[in-house]
């Protein structure tokens, strides 16, 4: 009897007793001591028990640090989980353009660094090495970072063979250059509406020298050029040369930005193919695998 008591009064000190008191089942249980040390398990027991908790926990993109944020997400607005989590990991739930950081945080390979409205480009940032884009592949006066021009033409060729006419409209872009365009929006368009389409000076990606607008003649960049067989083949394939659609469809809360059919950015072919066959956002990679 004294060593049954005995063993009553160690187990009541164990996770799995304090859990089961907490209100969590017994196969939640067995997950939250499967992959949370005691730290963590610690501070969910500060916490009641919460149904939502224990589904966060199982997102492939889960990250315990933004917890609360996601928590405080659910109650404010009537989303789904997984839009949930992405927007948290991503900073949206935050206001745009707030808790501004460099754009060259901790990031090693200089192929994902992350342009969007919370990182920033310095105003004196350009590629290493321009090249200009030959007019076969793109309209005049058109600039890439030279690293990526291969992998570029090799992605137009492949279309070509396909019967495919991909063409360059829009490349390098400098801090200037982009001043000058969202400013000309804002004085056309008004400030609401040109948040949503367009980023502000050091925050567009075009000045990486490692996006490009890419359409087919006679469309230009218009949401039409979606319905175009060239669309549906750079929707498929652009991943193959390490390019992404950067800005998908029903993803401007994860974004910041509308959906553009034409804007790809490159990435190296490893992420471009993960963020393609699992269908998020280069945002979402960036904040739960680089960041």
């Amino acid at each position: 009897m004294i060593i049954n008591a005995y063993n009553a009064i160690q187990y009541r000190k164990t996770y799995e007793y304090k859990l089961l008191e907490h209100g969590y089942s017994e196969n939640d249980t067995g997950f939250l001591k499967k992959h949370f040390d005691e730290h963590r398990l610690d501070y969910l027991l500060e916490k009641n028990a919460d149904e939502r908790i224990v589904l966060l926990l199982k997102d492939d993109y889960f990250i315990f640090d933004n917890l609360d944020r996601y928590l405080a997400l659910w109650d404010d607005e009537k989303r789904e989980l997984r839009e949930i989590v992405a927007m948290v990991n991503a900073n949206t739930d935050r206001d745009f353009y707030s808790d501004v950081e460099s754009a060259f945080v901790d990031i090693d390979n200089r192929y994902l660094i992350l342009v969007n409205k919370f990182y920033q480009l310095p105003e004196d940032f350009k590629p290493d090495e321009k090249e200009a884009i030959s007019s076969m592949y793109a309209y005049a006066n058109r600039v890439i970072d030279a690293s990526i021009y291969d992998e570029f033409k090799s992605m137009w060729h492949a279309a070509d063979q396909e019967d495919l006419t991909l063409i360059v409209q829009s490349a390098f872009r400098s801090f200037e250059a982009q001043k000058n365009i969202h400013n000309s929006f804002l004085a056309s368009h008004g400030r609401e509406a040109t948040e949503r389409f367009s980023a502000r000076a050091g925050h567009s990606e075009h000045q990486l020298g490692f996006a490009l607008d890419i359409t087919t003649p006679g469309y230009g960049l218009t949401q039409a050029f979606e319905e175009t067989d060239e669309f549906k083949w750079l929707k498929e394939n652009a991943h193959k040369f390490g390019f992404i659609l950067r800005y998908p469809k029903d993803a401007e809360h994860i974004t910041g930005y509308l959906y553009e059919p034409w804007h790809y950015r490159y990435v190296g072919e490893e992420v471009a193919a993960y963020i393609y066959q699992n269908s998020i956002t280069f945002d979402e990679y960036y904040a739960y695998y680089l960041k």
